[in-house]
């Protein structure tokens, strides 16, 4: 009897489609949480040795991190949602804070921001927190569908085998 299949190829992780376990989700997430604080590491060292002191560079940078993880993330979710037979457009729920966090530290950047933009965009931040951290507990602790559903066969059981000879 084969096991079922853990590790995924980038290509697969970086899909929408298809399935994964809780582990994978918990451990994928560990995994694209770090390629992000190296990626934000590159950023401070490169900006602490004068590498890249123009803002317009740094802000570049940052937007090419950011969108990698968004992107990384919304596959993540998806995955983990189509296991539990919800559709992929909950992301957004569970997403909603970095998009919102993107723009406007893009703005912040270019512009200055007034208090007002400011006092909206932290309440912004605050509801999106709290709803990716529900999201997340869910994701994380809720078992998924067990055998196959419309989005593909049960991550925890071994795939099956043709037997078949003619």
């Amino acid at each position: 009897m084969t096991k079922p299949k853990f590790f995924l190829t980038i290509p697969a992780l970086l899909a929408l489609n298809g399935r994964i376990s809780r582990l994978q989700y918990f451990v994928y997430g560990l995994i694209i949480a770090a390629i992000l604080l190296l990626g934000f590491g590159t950023v401070v060292a490169m900006a602490g040795n004068g590498l890249s002191a123009n803002p317009a560079v740094q802000t570049m940078i940052y937007v090419v991190v950011m969108s990698a993880f968004l992107w990384a993330l919304v596959c993540l979710y998806a995955k983990r949602l189509h296991d539990l037979g919800w559709s992929a457009i909950w992301c957004v729920v569970a997403l909603f804070d970095l998009p919102v966090d993107i723009v406007l530290n893009l703005v912040s950047l270019v512009t200055p921001v007034y208090e007002t933009a400011w006092n909206f965009s932290n309440g912004l931040s605050t509801i999106g927190n709290v709803t990716a951290m529900i999201m997340g507990l869910i994701l994380t602790f809720r078992r998924g569908q067990r055998g196959p559903n419309r989005y593909g066969p049960d991550p925890l059981q071994p795939p099956q085998t043709d037997t078949s000879v003619f």
